[in-house]
């Protein structure tokens, strides 16, 4: 199967399925990535720093552990052959997966150069803002344990 059909496939899955189709969509996006496809690089990312689980059970990213290295890897090779949203997505792992502002910060300024608005608006906030963003979700992990469980 071609980088593009595997990669389509990954991305009906990820739109169409459900937590069960993890795997499958891992399968499909790191094929398409392995290929080369730069758009399946930064998806697979996603999917390894754990926010397509999260998005697809309904959670925070910050409540699903994911494997940051590989995430980051993906993310870096697809950022250095010029995809904004994985430049982008490599900051905000840095900042609010990580905590790390210094590594951030030239991820999101890649980003923003190549006119991503939200990269400019993070850099705008620097890290107290990521820091603030940080401090919201585990608030908002509280309240949900405290009501028992589930975003809705």
């Amino acid at each position: 199967m071609d980088a593009e059909t595997s990669f389509g496939l990954g991305r009906e899955l990820e739109n169409w399925g459900g937590v069960e189709d993890l795997p499958a969509m891992r399968t499909h996006y790191r094929d398409a990535a392995e290929a080369g496809l730069v758009e399946a690089m930064g998806r697979l990312g996603l999917l390894c720093e754990g926010r397509t689980q999260a998005k697809l059970e309904n959670r925070l990213p910050a409540e699903v552990q994911g494997d940051f290295v590989e995430a980051a890897r993906w993310y870096r090779t697809a950022a250095d052959r010029g995809d904004l949203y994985a430049a982008f997505w490599l900051g905000r792992l840095y900042a609010e997966r990580l905590g790390d502002w210094a590594q951030a910060e030239p991820w999101y300024r890649q980003a923003a150069d190549a006119g991503h608005d939200t990269a400019r608006k993070r850099l705008a906030a620097g890290a107290n803002g990521a820091a603030r963003r940080v401090a919201e979700d585990a608030y908002l992990m509280h309240m949900d344990k405290l009501r028992g469980g589930g975003r809705s």
